[in-house]
């Protein structure tokens, strides 16, 4: 895998398991005055695990 490919799926990989660990432990977020639901961190953890896998799931 190119390196630039690695970089991608450790950085999306990351991200997908920081919405994770916020949907585990519950930890809110507030932007200015509005909380940001929950289901949204589900919905980026299914989408950025996705592209990281995908982005593995290429080259093999």
């Amino acid at each position: 895998m190119k390196s630039n490919n690695m970089l991608a799926v450790i950085l999306l990989g990351l991200v997908s398991l920081g919405h994770l660990v916020r949907v585990i432990f519950s930890i809110n977020v507030v932007v200015g005055s509005t909380v940001i639901p929950i289901y949204i961190s589900i919905i980026a953890f299914l989408l950025f695990g996705y592209a990281a896998y995908s982005i593995c799931d290429i080259k093999k």
